[in-house]
């Protein structure tokens, strides 16, 4: 590739969709052609473009690598739009899902249904596509179950420092519309909720996964927005 300025646009356009820090290696090895030299030059250009220009976003050395994100100072109003859009596109299933997680983990998928009375495995998958809910363990039973938690993106999205600041099940039931509030409240005073006795540590697949949630949800960096799971023709 001969042309700077498309070579500076070609490696904003991959940092732009990457979902991690991208090394100078990785991105020398993709575009042929393209000495390690050229490919600093490019980042360093887009560098100061992001630093002389009016932009919202920077490009950050990080991990060995390179992202794009937002600006430090514009952080809390884009956490704010965050956590705000997360919760109006999350659906009714997907907020009394998220509720019973958040006031009774670790918790199984069996004990998910027990409280909702149907199954959640495509509320679950969508939750932990969009990094709200990880698997934090087994439980040690008949089974092995999966247990699962909230991160810290959920914490990030519903305004929370820790999990101690969450309303009380009541509050939170008012966001699932009307009846859901009496219906969380005596369905998870049902269920003994954050004792999941002995649990069992998680395959590697399964840790890297928890592993990779968490540090996604230390940064918003910029990346693309999974697309919505469906369940039973509802969108959590």
């Amino acid at each position: 590739m001969n042309d700077f300025e498309d070579l500076t646009a070609l490696v904003e356009a991959l940092l732009f969709v990457s979902e991690r820090p991208v090394p100078v290696k990785e991105l020398t090895g993709f575009l042929s052609d393209t000495s390690t030299e050229q490919v600093q030059d490019a980042l360093s250009t887009l560098a100061g473009r992001y630093t002389t220009g009016n932009s919202g976003l920077q490009l950050e050395e990080v991990a060995g690598g390179y992202r794009l994100s937002t600006r430090p100072e514009l952080g809390e109003a884009v956490k704010e739009f965050f956590r705000l859009k997360n919760r109006q596109k999350l659906s009714r299933a997907g907020l009394e899902t998220i509720a019973i997680i958040a006031y009774k983990q670790p918790v199984t998928h069996p004990e998910i249904q027990e409280i909702r009375g149907v199954g959640a495995e495509g509320v679950l998958r969508t939750l932990m596509e969009r990094r709200l809910v990880r698997i934090s363990g087994r439980k040690d039973t008949v089974g092995k179950p999966l247990l699962y938690g909230t991160t810290k993106l959920f914490l990030e999205h519903f305004g929370l420092g820790m999990l101690d600041d969450l309303p009380p099940v009541e509050e939170f039931g008012e966001l699932l519309g009307e009846g859901s509030s009496e219906h969380l409240t005596a369905a998870l005073d049902g269920l003994p909720g954050g004792d999941a006795g002995d649990i069992l540590p998680l395959t590697e697949d399964e840790a890297n996964t928890a592993a990779t949630d968490d540090a996604t949800s230390e940064s918003l960096a910029v990346t693309p927005e999974p697309s919505p799971e469906q369940e039973s023709g509802e969108a959590p």
